[in-house]
């Protein structure tokens, strides 16, 4: 990891894959938004990437693929990423143009306008998503700013000003805000290129002024449920976490409880009752606290015992009888995820780009690794004893 002098933090992560992933992931996204300013962050992942002063967006794509590149973008509640997969023989044109497309103050008013235009029908897809929707609705309960800034509640009636954007823009999307992570097969003379590159990068200074998580506790649940739907269930716990091995943890527990065909809630849901086709779970990693949530896929005549069997398995009581042998196997489970991962350059880039935002954690896979085999089955069962005390709850149903 390398700290520039303008504060932009570099991350490189060689590795043998046969291309490049470039991932700048700036420490900004929807909870820094306020009533004024909904949807800026997403309009902004739009904006970033559409046009600079002398080339329009479909001569920007076209060269970008003739070199053999490609570029996307996405907005989270805390972070917004800009991330590209590029030949490694012809980086440095790629890079330049992705660098041009970061770094540009020019917004031309038919690609703004176009841009409003394609986050509107986006949201219209994720409105017609029930899936989308119970992600989304449980997103709500990390944040308090959150119940207006979810990706289904911004769509754009009137273009906003494009005048308070650029102020958004100068304001969050700073060099300090911003950590690259490059990964793939990198050369020293990529590295040099890099670093040389990203060191004219420059931005106003302002005062950090991050906003802290506010837990919301609610609960959802259906007055009554109707004959012949079919539902999706989400649970969420959020548990505030102070270090990555504590999210280690919440990662060690979703393994134990929906992460394989042997996990707890695929074993009792499924496969001894039979009441659903699908149960799974996954972990999200936020400042100061991290989520684990479950999903499961149930039709509506099996839904309440679905539901007692969830709570069952997700009872404290439940939790502390884990015992050795689940806990050994899902460490070596999740060392398997992390191995993939860590053999995909994009979804590696983001990985390592969130865990140096939120726990200054530079990481390989060597070393995670031996974060997850130090974890001790004594220290995991006393983070499971701690866990329904500060725990917040949502069950949503669509």
């Amino acid at each position: 990891m390398i700290k520039l002098k303008n504060g932009i933090k570099i991350i490189f992560i060689k590795n043998n894959q046969k291309y490049i992933n470039i991932d700048f992931c700036y420490k900004v996204g929807n909870k820094d938004e306020n009533e004024d300013q909904r949807g800026f962050a997403h309009l902004l992942e739009h904006l970033f990437l559409r046009s600079t002063q002398n080339k329009n967006y479909s001569d920007i794509i076209n060269e970008l693929e003739q070199y053999g590149s490609q570029i996307n973008a996405c907005t989270k509640q805390e972070f917004t990423h800009f991330f590209m997969d590029c030949l490694t023989n012809q980086f440095k044109s790629s890079f330049n143009l992705f660098i041009d497309l970061l770094t540009n103050d020019f917004y031309d008013n038919q690609e703004y306008a176009k841009a409003i235009q394609i986050i509107n029908e986006e949201i219209e897809l994720y409105r017609k998503s029930p899936i989308d929707i119970l992600k989304d609705t449980l997103n709500k309960n990390i944040y308090d700013c959150a119940m207006q800034n979810s990706v289904t509640d911004r769509k754009f009636k009137d273009s906003p000003n494009l005048s308070d954007i650029i102020d958004f823009k100068k304001k969050y999307y700073r060099n300090n805000n911003l950590v690259v992570t490059i990964s793939g097969k990198i050369t020293h003379t990529i590295k040099k290129y890099i670093i040389n590159k990203l060191t004219l990068i420059k931005s106003e200074v302002y005062d950090n002024d991050c906003k802290l998580p506010k837990f919301k506790d609610s609960s959802l649940l259906p007055d009554e449920v109707l004959n012949n739907k079919q539902f999706i269930i989400g649970k969420r716990y959020i548990y505030p976490t102070n270090t990555f091995e504590d999210f280690l943890k919440l990662k060690i527990l979703g393994k134990i409880l929906g992460g394989s065909l042997s996990s707890r809630l695929f074993t009792s849901l499924r496969e001894d009752k039979g009441l659903v086709y699908s149960v799974y779970s996954y972990s999200d990693m936020f400042t100061n606290h991290s989520s684990l949530t479950v999903i499961a896929h149930v039709s509506s005549d099996k839904y309440k015992e679905t539901i007692s069997l969830l709570e069952a398995n997700l009872s404290k009581d439940n939790l502390l009888t884990i015992n050795l042998s689940e806990f050994e196997k899902s460490k070596t489970l999740l060392s398997l995820n992390f191995a993939k991962e860590f053999s995909a350059n994009n979804s590696l880039a983001q990985f390592v780009s969130e865990c140096y935002c939120i726990y200054s954690s530079q990481l390989n896979y060597k070393k995670l690794i031996r974060l997850i085999k130090n974890i001790t089955y004594t220290e995991f069962i006393n983070f499971c004893n701690s866990l329904n005390n500060n725990w917040y709850n949502s069950i949503v149903q669509h």
